[in-house]
C-alpha cells in the first residue's frame, strides 16, 4: 500500500492529478501501489522501497497493508458515537420550543441537550428501560396532542420495518416549518434483532423515506462511498 499524508506533498499530487478516485480516512490517504503505478503512468515506477521521488517530492511507501487494516481504518475515523454527539450538540436550541425524540433508548445527549437549551423535551420508545415520556411506537405520537417544533430520530430507522409509516408520522405531527434530524449507521453490525434491525440506508434511501419534506441536508461518516454512517437534516415546508 501507498500511505501518503494529506500534507502539502498530498496537495500537489491532488492538484496535479486530477481527476482521481478519493479514499480518506481522516487526514490520510491511503490506495493500492497497482492503483498509483496506474494513474501516475510514466511518471514514476513504484517500487518496494521507503521513499521514492514523486514530481521532486517524497512519499512514505509500504508493500503490503498493515498486519491490521481493519484496526488501522478505525483508528482513523472518528468515533461515531463521538461523530454523532458533535453533530446533536451543534443543533441549535429554541427556548420552550417543543421538541420529540423517538427511539433514544438509554441514550441521553439529545434529552440533555435539549432540556439544558429551554426546550420542552418529550420521548416515546417502545422500551421502558430508558424512562421515555411515553412507552410505545411511532404509532403513539399523536397521543402528546401536540405538533412539534423539531423531532429527533437518532439510530431509529433502520429499527422500523414499516419506515415510511414513521416519517409520515413524523410528518403530520410537525409543525410547518419544523426541522427533523436524524442518524442512521451503514457500515455497521447486525445489532438489536431481538426487536429488529432491517435497513442500512444510503443517501438515496434517506432522500425517498424522507421526500414529504422540502429539505433534506444529509452528511457521512468516513469515506463517502461507504461510511460509517449519515446524519440528516429536514424540514417541513411552510
Amino acid at each position: 500500500m501507498v500511505y501518503f499524508s494529506k500534507s502539502k506533498t498530498g496537495l500537489l499530487l491532488e492538484e496535479r492529478l486530477q481527476p482521481w478516485p478519493k479514499l480518506f480516512w481522516g487526514n490520510d490517504m491511503v490506495m493500492s501501489s497497482e492503483q498509483l503505478s496506474r494513474w501516475l503512468k510514466n511518471r514514476i515506477r513504484v517500487k518496494a522501497a521507503k521513499f521514492v521521488a514523486v514530481l521532486g517530492l517524497e512519499v512514505s511507501i509500504r508493500e503490503g497493508p498493515p498486519s491490521d487494516m481493519r484496526g488501522w481504518l478505525s483508528n482513523q475515523i472518528p468515533d461515531r458515537r463521538e461523530w454523532l454527539s458533535n453533530h446533536v450538540q451543534s443543533i441549535e436550541v429554541v427556548t420552550s420550543e417543543n421538541v420529540l425524540e423517538v427511539g433514544p433508548g438509554s441514550w441521553a445527549v439529545p434529552r440533555d441537550h435539549f432540556v439544558a437549551g429551554g426546550a420542552n423535551y418529550v420521548s416515546v420508545d417502545p422500551s421502558p428501560d430508558g424512562k421515555p415520556t411515553l412507552v410505545g411506537s411511532h404509532k403513539d405520537i399523536s397521543k402528546f396532542g401536540i405538533q412539534f417544533d423539531t423531532i429527533l430520530v437518532f439510530e431509529t430507522l433502520e429499527h422500523v420495518a414499516e419506515t415510511s409509516e414513521l416519517t409520515s408520522e413524523i410528518y403530520a405531527n410537525l409543525k410547518p416549518g419544523g426541522r427533523v434530524f436524524a442518524s442512521v449507521p451503514f457500515k455497521y453490525h447486525l445489532h438489536g434483532e431481538d426487536y429488529g434491525d432491517y435497513y442500512r440506508f444510503t443517501r438515496q434511501g434517506l432522500r425517498f423515506v424522507m421526500r414529504e419534506f422540502e429539505l433534506v441536508e444529509i452528511y457521512s461518516l468516513g469515506e463517502e462511498i461507504f461510511p460509517k454512517a449519515y446524519f440528516l437534516e429536514a424540514t417541513k415546508a411552510s
